[in-house]
Parts: structure tokens; C-alpha cells; sequence
């Protein structure tokens, strides 16, 4: 930590953390950083604090999921609790040097932040019996917040209820979480304000920045208009903007999770250069399964090789929406936000927008002129697709995207060059490379495998039954996919994305077969020992990874459902703009069978409510048939008779049910009524031409449980506004639904022939090349053979063999910077004073609550002297030190006493909510009261002996 501190003052003055030996003067004086505004200025800047939005998205997510972010959410409140108190109840002398035995008090302030957690439920609120309630994913993190909880804190806690508040697009539960800050959730009403995850990063961008940072904050009107200001920032005072620039908004999905200490190293990155808009972090997939372990080899290269060459070559192009820090001046910037906040109106935009929000979002950014950077030593988990569906329209949904705003940034980079100093031609050209070997992936793979088939079967198999083989499939699934439903053209995909990793077998075993026959050195041969050692070499860059390198053959084998029939289920489904993941997940609550029970009851009473004139005729019938004695013949006539009666119960029921707008019957799993009931939702949306507001009741849902507040005049017409301008929902237009499908197929049926035609073009001139190889390949002497190498192919190997060496050369220098990175935020020395150890110490004194702890450490804390509290507000480092282990004394004997076996008890005051700094404060006063208490008793036993 102490490096840290002396990393971020040489910083200031210099742009590299480096320098050339042989010429170090020179060197220095190149690397100075250019100074501008006065001491005051700087110091005004520093004492503005560093605050943090973080902003999760939710929608269908599971327990797991939501217990994931719940616990992240947890340790960040107690990091932040821990910073708070070190920094304002911690007495620490000011006259120490920075490498002294003392804590520095910089050392404290640069890393302290404060932080608001804000999550946005979409489509969260349902229908029932003419009330709108949050639905049961909202119910299921309401019932996971203590759970998770006190998988963090380790003890049994308790938190308020939170505060109800009905607003104009749907509701908000306001959270206090342990350590004092705000846990915000949003649940959005999708017939209120506009739905999907775009639209909720517009929600709380405007909410955060707009109005919380800029609206709210501003005293005095503005002395012009935004509108007419040549920049947004020159109408806003300093101080705004100052505060806009040491503020981020971390873009999270539902289930991730990280540390901390992750967030700082984020924050370490943006406040570096005032140019960076966003920062990503290294993203590692979670689950089972080989689905999971082939992202888990794709997403280790991709962050090894690919991001790291993007960050040191030029920017990242795109900061994952489910782990980045966004800085809050650079997405207010101009035709950033208000730009992101447009509708589609072309069919591209569909797949540009939306599909892929995060990747619209930094092209933007990049366009503008920011900087958008990877830090490595960030680290977070997110769940990803265990199933081959799921990855499969997961990714439908990502290229598309990915494709549009790459070639939106290479169109646009006469402007984006000369807007982002970042960026240059030769940054472009690298990119145009990447773009179009992306485009001739499904063809480079065709003609691999056909090589290998040829290569392997040359005795047995023609070369048209290869062709036959390879292209043939291939054909019919392009066929399928244009032709048939999503889920017959998944089940294909399926099938032969297993048929083709036994090809690609053939296809290792083919290219060890051209090695022994044509010599070790041909241009395969060393491209496939570069590929190889340069991934090893990659791994051992990593040692924390290396173990995701295992997954290599599985993605080799792979190659063609990734390459070949991902690529082409995207291409023919381009027309399809749905999401794809989480929509048929069910939410599972613990008192789900309880309130089964419930609704079957309810179910039960409403049979008494059909006519007793028709219920008391079928029971009679019932009756009257004698089955005891009766033949086979006779109980035909008698079970048809009970079938129809029992056909009639139903048909009754269900119109009742209809008529009353009540639910049917509760299957055991409650998925088919979850799927009855949004269905019939929807089917009254489609059919109303307007919404009867008065008909439902939308806000008696914030009196069941907790307080109820209303939000403040200005904040309410600022929703208001905002939905109208931004977040209108979209009425149904079945004219206008029919024009955006058919220009989408159209658009889908332009790219598609495009996209067929250039790779059917390459593999018709490599398979003629191939024909004549004799007259046109070249042919070099070698010892015992001639190799024979093809133009064209040695063309491409070359060129990819180029990509790869930079891409590896990006990946060692930006090794290097992650490397200065960590140990800048590493404590090398322990010391007394150490920022990090006494953060540390503070948090584990914080977490012992006296309500919740053992009753051997209260009764021995209680049990000492009666003198006064002492004030806490002012705690030396050493009392902090002999606190912590005085309390981690007693708690390690009282466990050797009792044994392990034995449970911590629930907490006494079941109904007192959790509060870090009131326990942190109470232990200190406990602790303080026992020494004295000690000291005292030491005297008076010293004095008697005297």
C-alpha cells in the first residue's frame, strides 16, 4: 500500500512509470507530464471524494445469481463502512513521512469512495385480482438480501424493511444496507416506462447523472440553456463538473461477482488519465459443464491476447456491461448520452442498439474521443450459458452486434482518428484485418476440414465425396436456418456441430499427417508450433489461468460449432431482435408452497360459487351408479358419464376463472401458471387500445409491508419528463410490427447473400488453386523432399501468424503495466500503520456485533470495570491493534473450550437491524472500558500485595 501512495505521486509528474538508463535525463524530460491550474485548483480537486453508482440490471435471475451480486454488494459496504471509519475515527499524526512506522492520512483519503448500489428490475410488476404487485423475482431478492448477508458477515443479520415508494414508472425499495449506504431497487412497470436493458442504463444514467448530480446539486438557475451551450460542460458550474469527473457509474449484470479490491484497482485506472471513460475488468465465466469450459478457453484467449493488444495498440472497443466503470463526466459528454438514448429507425440500428448496448455504448465513447482501457487484475465472475440453446441465442445476439459497430468505427475513422488521439491508421488497419478474417471464419474452417479429409482418407475417399461430406451439411442447415423455426434449426446445430468435432479429429490428425509427409518446416507445420507455443507462453504470463488452458482441445474440436454454424445461425436470424436468454426462468420462493396452497384453496371455494342446481345433478349421478356389483359393459357407460361431468367441472371453472380474472388451477412446479398468467397479461395488452388506469390499482402494493414514503415534488416531475421525452413505452402497432419484420427479413436476406457469396467465392478460388496446385504452388528443395507451399494459404498463415505476434507482443507489455499495477497496490512491508491492514482490522472489530456475538465474549466484555464510554471519534492505531486482538483472543479460546463442533448462536435481538460503525463504536468502547478495568484491577491487586 505504502507503494501504492508513492506509485500515484510519481504519476503526477510523470506520464511512464519507466525510464531509459543510458539517457535518463532525456528520458524524464520526455516523459513530464504537462501541469495546467494552480496548487489551490489541485487541491480543490483532491478533496472532492471519489463516488461510485453501482448499477445492476435484473430480469429473470435465479437464487444463485441474485445471491451472488447480493453478497458483492454485502463486501462492499463493509469495505466502504471500514475505509469511512479509518478515515474519520482514526486519529493518525499528519508530521510522518510516507515510508515511516506511522500511517500517511493521504494514504487513507485517495482510496476512500463512497458508493450507492442501484438495481433495476425489469418487468417486475404483475397483475393480479386487478392489483399491480411485484412479481416473484422481486419476492425471491427480497427474501435473499439477509440470507446473503450472513454469508458475508458470517453471523445471523437483521435488516429494516424497506421504505415503499410509488413512483411514476412502477416502484422503488429503498434499502440501508449494514455499513450506511443505499441500496436502491427500481422495479420497473413495463406498461409504465420503457423495458430491456438499454433502456434501463438510460433510466438510471438520467436519474444519477441528470438529476441527482447536476439538477439537484445546482442552487441557481443556469445563466444559459443546455440546448444552445457549445458544450454541455460549459453551461454547468466548475464544481459540477469537477464532481462529474471524479464520479463513475459501474455497469453490472445480475449475477456477478467481485471484491473490493477489484473496484479499486478500477478506480486506479480512471483516475491515471482524465481521458479514460471506461475501464473493464477481466470477466470469468461460472458454472458447469462443457459449454461453460469451452468460454472458459474463449474467454481466457480473448482477455490474454485480444484486449490486451487493444489496450496497448490503441483502445478497447468494447467494456462488457456486466463488470466496467464508466466515468460519469464522459457519458455526459456531448452525443454520447443523449446519442444513446436514440430510437432504431433503420433495420441496422435494431442489431446496433440493442442487441449489443454495451458495444454501441463505447462506440460512442471511442467516437467522442475517450479512452477505453483493460485492467487485468480486475477480476469478476459471471454466470454464463450452461446449456447449448442458451449459448447459442446468447451469441446470436452478441456478433450481429459486434459486426455493426465494428464497421460503424472502421467507416467512421477519418472522424474517430481525429477525434481520439488513441486511435491511429495503422490501429484501423489492424482492425480491418481482424474484421475480415472474421468474415471468411465459416470458409477458412470448410476448407480445413476438407484438406484433413482428403489428407487422411486419400486412399479410400474421392475427392468429391470430401467435398460431398463437408459442403453438403453445411448447404442444408443454410437451408434450414432461412427456412425453419428456431428451435428445429438449434436442434441441427446441435447434431452437427457433434458430427463435425469428430471431423476436426480428422482434421489433428490430417495436419500431423502433411507434417511427416512434406517436412517440420512447411509454413502449417510453424504456424501450428507458433499457435501452440504462443498460447502456452500466454498461459504461463497468467499462472492463476493456466489451468483454463486444459479446455484448448475441447474449443479445438469445437471449432466448427463456433466458427462455422454459430456464424450462420446468427447470419440467417438477423431478422430476429428477441433477447433470447432467461425467458423461461421461474422464480423459486421459500414460501412457494405455502402460497400454493393458498391459491388451491381459493380455487376450491370457487367451485361453491358455480350454479349447486348442475354441481348437485353430477354428484346424484355419482351416486346413484353402482360399481360394486356391476359388469364390464355397465361401467363403460358409467366412466364415460363421469368423464363428461368432470369435463364439465372444468369447462365451468375455466369460465368462471375468465369472467373473474382470477388464476386457474396451480400445477405442482407454479411454471405453467406463471406462463398462463403472462400470457393472459399479454394478450390484454394486445387487445385494449388503452390502458383503464383507473381500473388497476397500483399503489396499495406499498402498504403491506414496511413504510411507505412518496417522492419529492421535483424528483416526480423529473420521472414524468424523463419517460415522455426517452422512456415512453411503445404502444402496439400491428401495421408498424409487420414494417419493422419485413424490413429486418429484408435487411437479414441483403447481408445473408453478402455474407454466402464472399466465403462461397474464397472456397471456389482455394478448392481450384487446389486443382491446379501443380502449375501454380511453389516449390522448395529441401533434404530428402520438396515442400510445396500455396501461395495463398502461405498468404493467410502469414498474415494470421502477424496478428498473433502482435496480439503476443501486446499481451507481455501490457503484463508489464498490470505488474506495476499490482504492486503499487500490494503491501510489501507490514508495518504498524499499514492503510490496508488497519482497513482490514476495522472490519473484522466491525463485524462482531454484540447483539449477535456468543455469549462468552459479551459476558467476558460486560464484565469488566464500570467507568464511562470513551469517545471513539478519535481511536489511536495502536488501540485498533490491541482491540482486534484482544477480541481475537477471546474468541479463540472460548472456541478451543467448547470445541469446534460446537454453532455460534442466532442473535439475541432478533429485530434489531445490523449497523457496522454502531458495533465498530461499541466494541471500541467495550474493549477501552476492559483495559481500564484491567489497569485498575492490576493496581488495587499491587497495592494489597504492597
Amino acid at each position: 500500500m505504502l507503494l501504492h501512495v508513492f506509485f500515484l505521486v510519481i504519476i503526477r509528474l510523470f506520464v511512464l512509470p519507466h525510464y531509459c538508463s543510458p539517457i535518463a535525463d532525456i528520458s524524464l524530460l520526455h516523459s513530464r507530464r504537462i501541469v495546467s491550474g494552480t496548487t489551490e485548483s489541485k487541491k480543490y480537486e483532491e478533496s472532492i471524494p471519489t463516488k461510485v453508482y453501482i448499477c445492476a440490471t435484473m430480469w429473470h435471475e435465479n437464487r444463485t445469481e441474485m445471491k451472488q451480486i447480493m453478497k458483492t454488494l454485502f463486501r462492499l459496504d463493509m469495505d466502504q463502512a471500514a475505509r469511512e471509519i479509518a478515515k474519520y475515527e482514526v486519529k493518525v499524526p499528519t508530521n510522518r513521512s510516507l515510508f515511516g512506522s506511522k500511517l500517511d492520512k493521504d494514504a487513507i483519503n485517495r482510496d476512500y469512495y463512497r458508493f450507492e448500489a442501484h438495481i433495476l428490475f425489469d418487468d417486475s410488476m404483475e397483475t393480479i385480482e386487478g392489483k399491480r404487485e411485484p412479481n416473484e423475482f422481486v419476492k425471491q431478492l427480497m427474501e435473499i438480501i439477509t440470507e446473503a448477508g450472513t454469508d458475508v458477515y458470517k453471523i445471523p443479520i437483521n435488516m429494516l424493511p424497506p421504505d415503499k415508494v410509488v413512483t411514476p414508472y412502477g416502484g422503488r425499495l429503498n434499502y440501508t444496507l449494514p455499513g450506511e449506504n443505499k441500496l436502491v431497487v427500481h422495479l420497473k412497470d413495463k406498461d409504465k416506462i420503457r423495458h430491456k436493458k438499454r433502456w434501463s442504463q438510460i433510466m438510471y444514467m438520467y436519474y444519477l447523472l441528470g438529476y441527482k448530480l447536476v439538477e439537484k446539486e445546482i442552487s441557481s438557475p443556469l445563466d444559459e440553456d443546455f440546448e444552445s451551450a457549445s458544450s454541455l460542460f460549459n453551461a454547468l458550474p466548475k464544481d459540477i463538473v469537477q464532481q462529474a469527473e471524479n464520479t463513475y457509474v459501474m455497469a453490472l449484470d445480475g449475477d456477478v461477482d467481485f471484491s473490493p479490491e477489484a473496484l479499486q484497482l478500477l478506480i486506479d485506472r480512471m483516475k491515471k488519465n482524465p481521458k479514460v471513460g471506461a475501464t473493464c475488468g477481466r470477466i470469468k465465466p461460472g458454472g458447469s459443464g462443457p459449454v461453460v469450459w469451452y468460454q472458459k478457453f474463449e474467454y481466457a484467449i480473448g482477455h490474454w491476447l485480444q484486449k490486451s493488444a487493444e489496450h496497448v495498440f490503441g483502445c478497447v472497443l468494447c467494456s462488457p456491461g456486466c463488470f466496467s466503470l464508466f466515468r460519469a463526466k464522459a457519458l455526459m459528454d456531448d452525443n454520447i448520452m443523449r446519442t444513446y438514448a436514440s430510437m432504431p429507425t433503420e433495420p441496422k440500428h435494431y442489431l446496433q442498439y440493442d442487441q449489443g448496448e454495451d458495444r454501441w455504448l463505447c462506440t460512442l465513447m471511442l467516437q467522442q474521443g475517450y479512452r477505453i482501457e483493460y485492467c487485468a487484475a480486475a477480476e469478476a465472475v459471471t454466470f454464463a450459458p450452461e446449456e447449448f440453446r442458451e449459448f447459442f441465442n446468447q451469441r446470436r445476439r452478441w456478433m450481429p452486434s459486434t459486426m455493426a459497430n465494428i464497421l460503424d468505427l472502421l467507416i467512421s475513422y477519418k472522424r474517430t482518428t481525429r477525434n481520439n488521439t488513441n486511435i491511429s491508421y495503422l490501429y484501423i488497419f489492424y482492425q480491418w484485418i481482424l474484421f475480415l478474417s472474421s468474415i471468411l471464419g465459416p470458409s477458412l474452417v470448410l476448407l480445413a476440414m476438407r484438406s484433413a479429409i482428403s489428407s487422411v482418407f486419400k486412399d479410400s475417399v474421392s475427392p468429391w465425396v470430401a467435398y460431398l461430406v463437408i459442403y453438403g451439411p453445411t448447404l442444408v442447415f443454410i437451408f434450414i436456418c432461412l427456412k425453419c423455426k428456431t428451435q428445429t434449426q438449434l436442434t441441427v446445430a446441435m447434431a452437427l456441430s457433434a458430427i463435425y468435432a469428430m471431423f476436426m479429429m480428422a482434421v489433428l490428425v490430417g495436419t500431423v499427417v502433411n507434417i511427416a509427409e512434406e517436412g517440420i518446416f512447411t509454413p502449417t507445420a510453424v504456424f501450428m508450433y507458433v499457435l501452440i507455443g504462443i498460447f502456452l507462453i500466454a498461459g504461463l504470463f497468467h499462472p492463476h489461468e493456466l489451468t483454463d488452458l486444459f479446455w484448448g482441445l475441447l474449443y479445438f474440436v469445437c471449432i466448427p460449432a463456433g466458427y462455422l454454424f454459430l456464424i450462420v445461425y446468427a447470419i440467417c436470424n438477423l431478422n430476429n431482435v428477441s433477447w433470447g436468454t432467461r425467458e423461461t426462468q421461474t422464480a423459486v420462493l421459500e414460501q412457494q408452497f405455502e402460497g400454493k396452497q393458498r391459491r388451491k384453496k381459493k380455487t376450491e371455494e370457487e367451485f361453491g360459487v358455480v350454479s349447486e342446481d348442475i354441481l348437485d345433478d353430477i354428484l346424484k349421478q355419482i351416486k346413484t351408479t353402482k360399481v360394486k356389483d356391476a359388469s364390464y359393459t355397465d361401467l363403460i357407460p358409467s366412466y364415460f358419464q363421469w368423464h363428461n361431468n368432470l369435463v364439465l367441472l372444468r369447462s365451468l371453472e375455466s369460465v368462471q376463472n375468465i369472467v373473474k380474472n382470477t388464476e386457474s388451477t396451480v400445477p405442482d412446479d407454479g411454471s405453467d401458471l406463471r406462463q398462463t398468467r403472462r400470457k393472459r397479461v399479454s394478450l390484454a395488452q394486445t387487445i385494449k387500445d388503452k390502458p383503464d388506469s383507473e381500473s388497476v390499482d397500483d399503489t396499495s402494493w406499498a402498504e403491506d409491508h414496511g413504510q411507505t414514503k412518496e417522492l419529492q415534488d421535483d424528483e416526480n416531475l423529473f420521472w414524468k419528463d424523463l419517460i415522455l421525452n426517452y422512456l415512453k413505452p411503445i404502444d402496439s402497432d400491428k401495421k408498424r410490427e409487420k414494417e419493422i419484420a419485413r424490413s429486418l427479413k429484408e435487411y437479414r436476406d441483403k447481408v445473408a447473400f453478402a455474407f454466402f457469396f464472399v466465403n462461397a467465392l474464397w472456397v471456389v478460388v482455394m478448392s481450384a488453386m487446389n486443382e491446379v496446385k501443380g502449375q501454380l504452388n511453389i516449390h522448395i528443395p529441401a533434404i530428402g523432399s520438396n515442400t510445396v507451399i500455396e501461395p495463398l494459404g502461405l498468404l493467410f498463415l502469414s498474415i494470421f501468424a502477424i496478428l498473433l505476434f502482435m496480439q503476443f507482443i501486446g499481451m507481455v507489455r501490457h503484463r508489464y503495466g498490470t505488474l506495476l499495477h499490482v504492486l503499487s497496490a500490494t503491501t510489501l512491508r507490514q508495518t504498524q500503520g499499514n492503510p490496508e491492514s488497519i482497513i482490514n482490522r476495522i472490519k473484522d472489530i466491525s463485524s462482531i456485533s454484540p447483539a449477535s456475538e456468543p455469549e462468552f465474549v459479551t459476558t467476558k466484555l460486560n464484565h469488566v470495570g464500570e467507568s464511562g464510554a470513551s469517545d471513539t471519534s478519535t481511536v489511536d492505531m495502536e488501540e485498533i491493534d490491541q482491540i482486534y486482538e484482544n477480541i481475537y483472543d477471546l474468541r479463540s479460546k472460548k472456541r478451543n473450550e467448547l470445541g469446534k463442533s460446537v454453532k455460534r448462536p442466532t442473535p439475541h435481538h432478533s429485530n434489531m437491524p445490523f449497523d457496522l460503525k454502531k458495533t465498530f463504536r461499541t466494541n471500541v468502547k467495550t474493549m477501552k472500558r476492559q483495559h481500564k478495568g484491567n489497569k485498575r484491577y492490576k493496581q488495587k491487586t499491587t497495592e494489597n500485595k504492597v
